[in-house]
């Protein structure tokens, strides 16, 4: 079956990359045709632009002068290109390991001329966060190809508690032309209900590999407990995370190593500046403790049974609570004990259960189509 995915995948952010390949390697196993939809509007194509300005209005009077505008995209130059050291690896991850079609660098350009698919499917990450440009992106709902094409939603996010009003009637809307859908927090199934729309849990797309698969895509053989404790920051503005990292550092008498992410990190230290996806999955494996505000950060951790905490959690943190709440595991949030041992048999067990049952409605779902 001809399968076509949509989704966040080129954007430089570790977790948006790995879900990606994730999903597609599970449908190959199926025995599946899978391409991914290299969807790549500008909005999700700046990151590293030189032409790119903060939104806000007081920026509209540069945008509207190309002198202005160039002169304030020079003068922030230093500050957009300062991780510019990840491009590289991130690069190379999307041509070795995603198998994509075509680029299509706006909606009109993929619905004037979409892939051919048997089933489109609506990907993970936050593709359905109406905050963000792409929440409010009808490629993100499918809303392209011949109208007999199945479509289906796996794991994906509104990365909120709930769907602001104004955004309700276009969301129903959108979503009402799919077979099946399912999201990844207990949360997004609330906003389905309140919306009329049927849906199901799932687990994100990085649970439907098991540890020895995500290890042989690292290229090792087994966890090796490194002598270091990993600190992943999706604000390095916030000194509290890298405070609590220093803590335990001490209290475990191992160093601290930080990967940067698309933010400079400007705490000193061991900073990990070109760390591409497989590093970034590479250094979470071997860690002796993991320190993250990350959704991905913490699912890895759990994936590699890795002692970990959650810190500073910030406004879309309902993914990470709700996770932690599924596993029981919702004591390391900003827990000032630190040092938490965990029941990994019994994680395992539940983790094991949720993955069979997300692997049970994509089967499910593909065979419907």
């Amino acid at each position: 079956m001809r399968v076509s995915i949509i989704t966040c995948h080129h954007v430089y952010n570790y977790g948006a990359s790995l879900q990606a390949y994730a999903l597609q390697r599970y449908l190959k196993v199926l025995g599946h045709d899978v391409r991914i939809i290299d969807y790549r509007p500008e909005y999700l194509s700046i990151a590293y632009s030189f032409w790119n300005l903060p939104d806000g209005k007081e920026n509209d009077k540069f945008r509207n002068n190309i002198l202005l505008h160039f002169l304030l995209s020079l003068r922030l130059f230093n500050k957009r290109f300062s991780t510019w050291r990840r491009i590289a690896p991130f690069d190379r991850f999307k041509r070795h390991y995603l198998i994509c079609t075509d680029r299509f660098s706006s909606y009109k350009k993929l619905a004037d001329n979409p892939p051919e698919a048997d089933v489109y499917i609506a990907g993970s990450d936050q593709i359905w966060n109406t905050n963000i440009h792409n929440g409010l992106d009808p490629a993100f709902y499918l809303r392209f190809g011949d109208e007999t094409t199945k479509r289906i939603a796996y794991a994906a996010s509104f990365a909120m508690p709930y769907l602001p009003h104004e955004h309700q009637s276009f969301v129903k809307t959108c979503l009402s032309y799919f077979d099946s859908v399912s999201v990844r927090e207990s949360t997004g199934l609330d906003i389905l209900k309140s919306i009329g729309i049927k849906g199901q849990i799932v687990l994100d797309p990085v649970f439907l590999l098991s540890q020895k698969q995500w290890l042989d895509v690292i290229g090792c053989e087994n966890c090796a407990q490194g002598g270091y404790v990993l600190v992943y920051c999706l604000n390095p503005e916030s000194d509290l995370l890298f405070k609590k990292a220093n803590e335990i550092s001490k209290t475990l008498g191992k160093p601290v190593k930080i990967v940067e992410g698309i933010k400079k990190v400007r705490q000193r230290g061991n900073v990990i500046r070109n760390a591409g996806p497989i590093e970034f999955v590479r250094l979470i494996a071997n860690a002796a403790f993991v320190v993250t505000d990350s959704f991905h950060g913490t699912a890895f951790s759990i994936i590699f049974e890795r002692q970990f905490a959650v810190w500073h959690v910030h406004s879309d943190s309902c993914r990470i609570i709700d996770l932690l709440h599924t596993l029981n595991m919702e004591q390391c949030i900003n827990n000032d004990s630190q040092i938490i041992t965990y029941d990994w048999p019994t994680i395992r067990e539940t983790i094991n259960a949720l993955s069979d049952l997300s692997k049970d409605y994509i089967i499910t779902s593909l065979k419907i189509a």
